[in-house]
Order: structure tokens, then C-alpha cells, then sequence
């Protein structure tokens, strides 16, 4: 029988889970926990806090979108990843879909250039969609 685990595979994940949210983990195993098969993991890693910039940027090219999503909300995400997720949802849905780009036009790392170009864009055509994505980052940031 393909696709099933065993107990000992089941646990394994879910002490690599643990693991991704720990506040206190090792930015080594943290970098290491990246590449993770398992999306949970991935997904832990991306909302916790202490994970490195780094390996917030490399989180916002996953294909699970949750993860890069939550990588995005994540107040640590560095500017590059900032752009690379903008970039990424204007070249596959172009004006269509604005949720990415609404988040990087209010995160608190994004610099005043990529704030611009987000509004030139008009990513913001929404007031009552731009003050909740605020609200959704500040509780992520831990702000409010």
C-alpha cells in the first residue's frame, strides 16, 4: 500500500512540527526543517517568529501557497521575499488577485519604494480589505 506512514513516520513529523514552532530552536535546524516533505511542518516553520529572514525568503517559494502566505504574514519576512511574492502573484493572476500584494503593501518591512509601487498598482483600491490586512498583521506581529 503506497502513500500510507507508520506510527514512528507519523511521530517523527510531528516532533518536526514541534520543533518548527519552538521559539527557542537552533537557526541551524531551523534552515534544515526548510525543505520539509511535510506541509505542516513547513507551515509551522513559516508563522514562527524566531525563523531566520532567510529562511522566510526561501518559504515564499513554496508551492504550498499556505506556507508562502504565512511566510508573508510573518513580521520577519525580508524584503526580497516581500518582492518575490508580489512579483510572483502579478505574473500569475495580474490584476485579478490583489491578497499577496495587500500584504506586502502593509507589511512592516517593506520598504516606502515597494509601498509606492504597490499603490501605483492599485493593490489598495479597497480601504475596508487594506485596514484589515493591517489588523491581520499587527495580531501577527503581536502589535495589537
Amino acid at each position: 500500500m503506497t502513500g500510507t506512514t507508520s506510527r514512528a513516520e507519523q511521530l517523527a513529523g510531528y516532533r518536526r512540527v514541534l520543533e518548527a514552532r519552538a521559539q527557542g530552536g537552533q537557526p541551524e535546524r531551523l534552515h534544515e526543517l526548510v525543505s520539509d516533505p511535510i506541509t505542516a511542518v513547513r507551515i509551522a516553520l513559516a508563522k514562527n517568529r524566531r525563523t531566520p529572514p532567510e529562511v522566510l525568503r526561501h518559504l515564499a517559494d513554496d508551492a504550498h501557497h499556505t506556507v508562502a502566505w504565512n511566510a508573508l504574514l510573518n513580521p520577519q519576512m525580508p524584503e526580497a521575499g516581500l518582492r518575490r511574492l508580489a512579483d510572483l502573484e502579478s505574473r500569475t493572476h495580474g490584476s485579478r488577485n490583489l491578497g499577496d500584494r495587500e500584504a506586502v503593501a502593509h507589511h512592516p518591512n517593506a520598504p516606502a519604494s515597494l509601498r509606492a509601487e504597490m499603490t501605483r498598482a492599485g493593490t489598495c483600491r479597497q480601504t475596508a480589505t487594506c485596514t484589515l490586512m493591517q489588523e491581520a498583521l499587527s495580531r501577527a506581529d503581536g502589535s495589537e
